[in-house]
């Protein structure tokens, strides 16, 4: 039987990240990874690992940094980049651009 994809929206990924933020500040961040990291990985989402990965000391860095990755989001790839010590900076530049529209670089503004 195949496995379904489940998609999350952004309030379900931020409950997640809330819930185990409450846990954390209980059970620390080694049982947190015990408990949540192949789960958030499974996920697949972009947001949620890179929270993972900035928040949680000792999460599989370059595990998250691949889900990103394969998202091809640019605004979570940048995020990723910027903010997570050690993440491949090349990696996550070489995204493919979107399509710039092209300008008439001479029309004119006259009146």
């Amino acid at each position: 039987m195949k496995k379904r994809n489940i998609n999350y929206t952004n309030d379900e990924i931020r409950v997640i990240i809330a819930n185990i933020k409450n846990m954390q500040e209980r059970i620390g961040n080694q049982k947190i990874i015990d408990i949540f990291e192949k789960s958030v990985l499974k996920i697949k989402n972009p947001e949620l690992s890179c929270w993972f990965v900035e928040n949680i000391e000792g999460a599989d860095m370059q595990a998250h940094e691949q889900i990103v990755l394969d998202s091809k989001s640019i605004f979570w790839n940048l995020e990723f980049a910027r903010y997570v010590e050690g993440a491949d900076i090349k990696a996550h530049g070489q995204l493919p651009r979107r399509k710039q529209r092209s300008l008439n670089r001479n029309h004119s503004f006259e009146t």
